[in-house]
């Protein structure tokens, strides 16, 4: 599976940066062939002590538990192991600082494999998926007040209009830092990816302000500077209360065959070869006054994340 990322960070409106994100592909061949490639977004949450601090230290205790994933463990496995780490630490960092039950960050991980996707998530960070042939849709459920009214509401418990004006309702009903995580949401089986397909992976700046039409608009275009195109569309509203946005896409790209690559690169090179011969041999012909040369072959890249920080 050929992925190109792309990444991106702005402090909007806000004091400070308090959101955090990591995206690791291991140096290790064997590693990748059964841990993949993985995203991890954090927004460390404002109204609590030290959110920046807290975000930091649950993406990098997540990154570093998957880093510890053996080859018969599942991904799935991997990453729920890995969410407990980051809410240890974040607890305990807490604990250290006297502040336990008063600090703390929302998390959504994803790891990339055999044209799979695997999340995971807790608090209101969102993933997105844009099929190439579909709509986007968020594909977690966010852990506030206001989606659980909401599903009390399509149980007929409530009337939709209070979840929808409840003043509390951006409130988070679950987040790390906690002594335990109440509140999980991963998917059951792993979305297969089709070339065209496209992952995002944000923090509520995004998309509590830019909303889903915007978002699928703003996707055509250049997949390693998407995240800036959404994060500069997002600023581009204007909004006095922007809070911290960070963006993450992931994007499946067709690859080529190599095998139908080889093939055609013999044939070209086959037919300048030949093209060479007849020119040397009957003097006078075409050979002689055209000189045809073979573009060079470039070595493979490796797509990196972007830390570019767009201007409105």
């Amino acid at each position: 599976m050929h992925l190109v990322f792309s990444s991106t960070q702005h402090q909007g409106a806000r004091s400070e940066q308090q959101d955090a994100y990591a995206v690791f592909a291991s140096a290790d061949e064997a590693f990748r062939r059964h841990g993949g490639e993985l995203v991890v977004v954090a927004d460390g949450m404002g109204g609590l002590a030290h959110g920046a601090l807290a975000s930091q230290t649950a993406v990098d205790r997540f990154v570093a538990a998957y880093q510890e994933k053996r080859p018969e463990e599942s991904v799935a496995r991997a990453l729920s192991r890995s969410l407990e780490a980051a809410n240890t630490a974040v607890y305990q960092l807490a604990a250290q600082k006297q502040v336990a039950g008063e600090m703390g960050t929302t998390l959504v991980a994803g790891a990339f494999l055999d044209s799979q996707l695997f999340w995971i998530s807790v608090g209101d960070s969102g993933v997105f998926y844009r099929p190439a042939k579909g709509p986007i849709r968020l594909l977690n459920t966010p852990h506030t007040l206001g989606a659980f009214l909401a599903q009390q509401a399509e149980k007929g418990l409530l009337r939709s209009e209070v979840a929808q004006t409840h003043p509390e309702r951006d409130a988070l009903t679950c987040f790390l830092g906690l002594e335990r995580i109440s509140q999980v949401d991963c998917n059951e089986k792993p979305l297969m990816l089709e070339p065209g397909d496209v992952v995002v992976f944000a923090t509520d700046g995004l998309f509590k302000f830019l909303d889903q039409d915007a978002m699928e608009q703003t996707i055509p275009g250049d997949p390693a500077t998407l995240a800036q195109r959404l994060v500069k569309r997002t600023l581009q509203l204007g909004h006095p209360q922007q809070d911290n946005i960070t963006v993450v896409s992931a994007t499946r790209c067709k690859q080529a065959n190599p095998v139908f690559s080889t093939i055609a690169s013999v044939i070209v090179i086959g037919g300048l070869i030949a093209l060479f011969w007849f020119a040397k041999r009957w003097p006078g012909g075409p050979g002689q006054t055209q000189t045809t040369s073979l573009p060079p072959v470039g070595e493979g890249q490796l797509a990196r994340p972007t830390e570019k920080t767009p201007t409105p």
